[in-house]
């Protein structure tokens, strides 16, 4: 994690801490958190399995910089997030079942909304990804559908591209 990126998280933590008295504590943060604009992006940790090689899944929140107000934007199990051009391009595998647990043999989505949450729209569903990351359209991600390699799509579903042949790893 870059020091820019440890710094925000430092700060997200102790605005929640300062919140814990208005808002429902957020008890973990996966991976890196977004600024953009006057909001502070994350995940919050909301499911870890007993099963060997199932990662963490968290749902989209934000805060602002003033920490007054924080928010979920979404409700599916996300396992990977990133921002760019003012979207929020995120990975998830399943959601929440009414009776409890999480629902399983699903599909793999990678998914784009609005930074406020609204308009969520599917990238693709073709493939099983993870450690995502997004810059000017493009969202950059190991393939694991395809042996762990390199793969790029545009933000609209166009493009798929593979980048390498080889598994690759960030």
């Amino acid at each position: 994690m870059s020091l820019s990126g440890r710094i925000i998280l430092g700060y997200i933590k102790q605005m929640l801490l300062q919140m814990k008295h208005k808002l429902s504590p957020v008890k973990k943060v996966l991976g890196e958190s977004y600024r953009l604009g006057d909001w502070v992006y994350f995940l919050h940790e909301v499911y870890r399995s007993d099963r060997s090689g199932d990662l963490p899944k968290g749902q989209i929140y934000r805060v602002n910089l003033e920490g007054t107000k924080l928010e979920r934007l979404s409700e599916e199990l996300v396992t990977d997030m990133a921002i760019s051009d003012s979207k929020i391009v995120y990975s998830y595998y399943g959601n929440f079942l009414e009776g409890g647990g999480i629902e399983r043999g699903g599909q793999y989505y990678l998914k784009s909304r609005n930074a406020n949450g609204e308009d969520p729209k599917i990238i693709t569903k073709e493939v099983e990804i993870f450690n995502l990351d997004a810059k000017d359209g493009w969202v950059y991600f190991t393939n694991y559908s395809d042996e762990e390699k390199l793969y790029r799509i545009r933000l609209d579903g166009s493009m798929l591209e593979k980048l390498s042949n080889e598994p690759f790893y960030y």
